[in-house]
């Protein structure tokens, strides 16, 4: 038989109360000698203790009780402590108290703790006593306990108790810490699944999870063949990623793990080593499929599948770890991955794709990621067919590695993009070039001191983005109101002696501070220019470079011209 032993101090730190909180009936299973009751005056942790009141003395009618419901399952193999408190309310009595620990309704001498609480203990102070176990994982534990006082009417109070996980081996308990749940208040619908059994039974290879159930995935669960299909607010939960696992060995090339057509978030699960994770479909449901995942991880896995017509899906703080081949599909309201790590397999395809198909209503946006691409495999594929707002093909602060292809399909000059402070791409500017030489075609004057837009067939240079270049015009395409330099710089001819003035207009409307004036000399040769302004510019404003002759009505020919905004 194991003895208490008396603590008089602990560690300073903190550690999770494997045991529920003792509110359960009081059974007593043999003996009078006591009785018991919960006693909210006198306790150890602000909640009841259990009262306990001789009355009889000796140890010829031992009492024998239990708190109904008061179990625990172990979580992991190795050496555990049990921790619990006494009060005596006076000094005369010696009472010997025995917890009895059952371990997988098995009790031993090993696991009766025999406690004495002779004269020496002072009275109205609570005392520690504790003892070691080694237990393993799923053993369930249950309690009985036992008490004998040499004295007639004597009271003991029973709190504080706490079984916790010793890791380090350390054999002195951690301070007292309150249970963390109280187990007759988990919902019947929070399911703990440490195998295959603890999930609805298979149908011809289908294991359907419950409609408003949450399923806390404590190992790693092998579906052996069969697959996973979410009902109505399924939930799916694990501890970590890196132990809360979901793979189905045997499972068919193509067949997804998961399927479902409803709102399914999904926290700290990884799923692993099949070749078809996902299949989610929001098209038939009536109500907004909403994709909220924190910590999910993708190992080893060539086609993670396609997400369609969700009302957002936010992926944070996981990885593809040698997988690739999300796609989405159908109209979105955003599509957001944050904070990840998408590592590809180096096999032909793409780690993420945004199909021609799809429809972004809002944003596709990656940010704070590392994606790495090697091989075949290319990071991001969206389809220039796919419909995506203006600046909303977001990237911002991704770290593309790898020497794959990174970026397929809508290129970063398109109006499309957006993406700031990337490492391995071109990142998108706001700016356009445009530009003539020796052009032929003359500016019609038709009245002096009044600016009309310059004529002649301009180019627009590749490096423009965000802007539509036509014959001396840049629209401005650009979803965010920004301030822009705008400059231009023209060679001109209007025969002798004349005097031209040159502007920058938005909108029509030339820019007054921008107003430049050159004379022509007395024997017609060209002559430059150079304007410039500072404007503020929204989506579909338009920018153009004008002139006037303040002289005559002598049209202008400007035969070279460059206009630069940025």
């Amino acid at each position: 038989m194991a003895q208490g032993i008396l603590i008089n101090s602990f560690r300073p730190e903190y550690s999770e109360n494997l045991l529920p909180d003792m509110s359960g009936n009081i059974s007593i299973s043999s003996g009078t000698n006591t009785t018991q009751a919960y006693n909210s005056l006198i306790n150890f942790d602000k909640n009841n203790s259990i009262k306990t009141t001789f009355v009889v003395n000796g140890d010829t009618d031992r009492a024998t009780f239990s708190v109904d419901g008061y179990t625990t399952t172990i979580k992991n193999t190795g050496s555990h402590i049990l921790s619990y408190r006494f009060l005596k309310t006076s000094n005369d009595p010696d009472i010997t108290f025995w917890v009895q620990m059952f371990v997988n309704g098995i009790l031993t001498a090993d696991t009766t703790i025999e406690t004495n609480l002779n004269t020496d203990i002072v009275v109205n102070k609570w005392f520690c006593f504790a003892q070691s176990f080694n237990l393993n994982t799923n053993d369930v534990i249950t309690f009985k306990f036992q008490a004998v006082s040499d004295v007639v009417s004597s009271v003991l109070y029973i709190d504080g108790f706490k079984l916790e996980y010793d890791d380090r081996n350390l054999g002195t308990p951690s301070i007292y810490s309150r249970p963390l749940e109280d187990v007759n208040t988990i919902p019947t619908n929070f399911v703990f699944v440490s195998s295959l059994s603890d999930l609805p039974t298979p149908i011809a290879g289908v294991i359907t999870l419950l409609a408003n159930y949450t399923y806390y995935i404590t190992a790693e669960i092998d579906l052996t063949g069969n697959r996973l299909v979410g009902s109505a607010n399924t939930t799916i939960l694990g501890a970590s990623s890196e132990n809360s696992i979901l793979k189905s060995t045997g499972l068919s090339i193509g067949i997804p793990l998961f399927s479902s057509i409803y709102t399914t978030p999904i926290r700290n699960i990884c799923i692993k080593d099949v070749d078809t994770a996902l299949n989610i479909d929001g098209t038939s449901n009536p109500n907004p499929v909403a994709l909220d995942w924190n910590g999910v991880n993708f190992v080893n896995i060539p086609n993670i599948g396609t997400i369609k017509n969700p009302a957002n899906f936010i992926f944070d703080k996981g990885s593809f770890i040698n997988s690739k081949g999300l796609k989405f599909d159908g109209t979105i309201n955003t599509v957001a991955l944050n904070n990840s790590l998408f590592s590809g397999d180096g096999l032909a395809g793409n780690i993420i794709e945004i199909l021609g198909t799809c429809v972004i209503l809002r944003r596709f946006r990656v940010i704070y990621s590392s994606i790495v691409a090697f091989g075949s495999t290319v990071a991001i594929n969206v389809d220039v067919a796919a419909t995506i707002p203006v600046e909303s093909y977001i990237l911002d602060t991704v770290n593309f590695s790898g020497g794959g292809t990174y970026l397929s399909g809508v290129p970063v000059s398109d109006n499309k993009t957006n993406f700031i402070k990337c490492k391995g791409i071109q990142n998108t500017a706001e700016i356009s070039l445009y530009y003539m030489h020796a052009n032929a075609t003359a500016t019609v004057i038709a009245a002096t001191n009044t600016p009309v837009k310059v004529s002649g067939a301009t180019t627009s240079s590749a490096i423009t983005q965000k802007f539509t270049n036509t014959d001396n015009r840049a629209t401005y395409n650009g979803s965010l109101v920004r301030l822009f330099k705008v400059s231009a710089s023209l060679s001109l001819q209007s025969g002798n002696n004349k005097t031209i003035g040159c502007y920058i207009s938005k909108n029509g409307i030339i820019s007054n501070d921008s107003e430049v004036y050159v004379n022509t000399d007395g024997v017609g040769k060209a002559e430059s220019m150079h304007v410039q302004t500072l404007l503020e510019l929204s989506e579909n404003d338009y920018v153009e470079v004008w002139i006037e002759n303040a002289s005559s009505i002598t049209d202008i020919t400007v035969t070279d011209l460059n206009l630069i905004i940025q």
